[in-house]
């Protein structure tokens, strides 16, 4: 196993056309963001995870797996769990410190909003509609030969599990997505086909911002959720740059209202 501590910091960039969002239509007003790493774990079956903070108390946990077999039997944090009793269940030790000062920070700051009961979000106009557009195809329950339906049992077993306020996940050609206005959102797809791009976003008054953004190879399974910003907010994941080729993917969304 392997960890890594503070100290990385990421430049994340909203991407547009470069990235195949040519289908989306709406003017996108996405800010620039730092993203910093604040731990990051690997197990020796290769899954990474990855706990950053944007700087504003919203924290986030960016898990990767090599294939959909390691994703099943992974160790997954479920949407209450502390993010420091996460990374002890997951390394043994205690969660390094400035985790643990910015998971406290983000609690503390998440109840001062609850109470004010701001506006978070302002007059920023969310993204057209609130379902997958034209440029997804869906594909309905276990299509093709019996290794893919096992594959997709799998998928569905580990991500599309039951206790969630609201849930999409199927099967998919084209860039699928979902957005919905709640306290939480985790998205994960399984880059069955090809190569993606996936994308978890949320509004604030300033408009639209990226937690992260990142290539998912062919066979991995990746996942992004957010762990706090204690106050409802509108928030999008999506699949980018599968318009082309129309590869085959796992698409999953689900959260708490």
């Amino acid at each position: 196993m392997k960890t890594k501590l503070c100290g990385i910091v990421l430049a994340l960039a909203g991407l547009t056309s470069s990235f195949g969002c040519a289908t989306q239509t709406t003017e996108e007003v996405v800010a620039e963001a730092e993203a910093l790493t604040l731990a990051e774990v690997e197990l020796e079956s290769g899954s990474v995870y990855e706990f950053f903070s944007l700087g504003e108390g919203d924290l986030a946990v960016l898990t990767r797996h090599p294939s959909i077999a390691i994703a099943r039997e992974a160790p997954s944090r479920a949407s209450d769990e502390r993010l420091v009793d996460f990374y002890t269940r997951l390394t043994g030790q205690d969660a390094p410190t400035a985790l643990a000062v910015a998971e406290a920070r983000a609690i503390e700051l998440g109840a001062e909003l609850a109470s004010a009961d701001l506006d978070l979000e302002g007059d920023v106009a969310g993204l057209d509609g609130a379902a997958p557009t034209d440029a997804v195809t869906r594909v309905d329950g276990d299509v093709g030969a019996a290794s893919q339906a096992l594959t997709w049992s799998e998928f569905e077993d580990t991500y599309c599990r039951s206790g969630a306020d609201y849930l999409f996940c199927f099967p998919s050609t084209g860039n699928a997505w979902c957005e919905k206005r709640g306290l939480t959102m985790e998205g994960a797809v399984h880059a069955k086909g090809g190569g993606v791009t996936i994308r978890l976003r949320y509004k604030t008054i300033t408009g639209w911002h990226t937690y992260k953004q990142l290539w998912v190879p062919k066979g991995e399974v990746n996942s992004i959720a957010n762990a706090y910003f204690l106050a409802r907010r509108w928030r999008r994941f999506e699949v980018l740059n599968n318009d082309v080729d129309q590869d085959y993917l796992y698409f999953s969304c689900r959260g708490t209202n």
